[in-house]
Parts: structure tokens; sequence; C-alpha cells
């Protein structure tokens, strides 16, 4: 048996491409996450700490446990991510079709401004992966915001839209 080493580094011609976000820069990898003997990148990962707006019933117990109480209101969940040291809150407004949409988004825009209010790292405002409800939510959330903030999930199908 032989004590060959075999090189297994990849080699990436393109990069993502780096993005400043309240003076916190992201992206720039060029090579797999976290396999750092494969990039010369220098700018260390950025923790990001996803906060619901509404818990659906099958959320982690695991993260229930972690979290406690403070899941069950945004913006509490917002300032306990904040003394947890993350990041970037990544606030998903996960509402349903049910009901009365407007009162939902409005609601939404109500959590929205309450976690701007207290928030002093950069914020990403996520809607609710489908596809008719959030080409209304997000344009609602936006025109809300009252600092610049990265809005999302966006498809090649309704970024037009949004």
């Amino acid at each position: 048996m032989s004590n060959i080493l075999v090189n297994t580094k990849k080699e990436y011609k393109g990069s993502i491409r780096k993005l400043k976000i309240d003076n916190k820069l992201i992206g720039g990898e060029n090579g797999l996450p976290f396999i750092h003997s494969e990039t010369d990148n220098s700018v260390k990962p950025l923790i990001a700490v996803e906060v619901l707006v509404n818990i659906p019933a099958n959320f982690s117990t695991v993260l229930k446990l972690a979290w406690g109480d403070v899941i069950n209101d945004s913006v509490e969940w917002a300032k306990a991510a904040q003394q947890k040291e993350a990041d970037v809150l990544a606030i998903r407004f996960n509402i349903n079709e049910d009901g009365d949409i407007d009162a939902k988004i409005a609601n939404c825009q109500e959590v929205l401004k309450q976690i701007l209010e207290i928030a002093n790292i950069p914020v990403f405002i996520l809607g609710s992966d489908r596809r008719d409800l959030d080409a209304k939510l997000l344009p609602a959330l936006a025109k809300t915001a009252q600092k610049p903030c990265t809005v999302g999930m966006v498809i090649e199908e309704n970024y037009k839209e949004i």
C-alpha cells in the first residue's frame, strides 16, 4: 500500500461578486463553502438569523428550545438575534392566502416597521414563496421600509412585477 496524497483541489474560474450591505461585505467566493484551502477569499461568512412572522406547526423543536418564547413575537425574536450577535436579520413574511390578504399585508407592514426601528444590522425582507402573494406582499413591504433593505426572493417569473 502506498502513501500517495492526491491533490483534490478544484479550480473554479468564476466567483460570486462581492457586495457591501450596511458596511458588511459578502460574496467573493470562488470555491466550495468552508473549504478555505480551495479559495483565496478574505471575506468571512456572515451569520443570518431567519425570523418567521408565523411559526408553522412543524417548526423545529430544536429551534423552539434554542429561542424559547421569543419566536412568538417577531420583534422580540429580532432583538434576541441581535443580542446573539447575528450579522444579518432575514425576516420571512410567511403568510398564507387564507382570509383577508390585505389585512395580513398591513400587519406585516407594521411588524416590519417595528423591526426596522430596533434593527442595527442589515435586514433582508423575504416573502412567502408564493408567487402571486409575493407580487402584492413584497412591494408593499419595500414601500414600508424606512431604511435600505434587501428584498427577496424573486424569481424570473415575478421580478418585474415586484
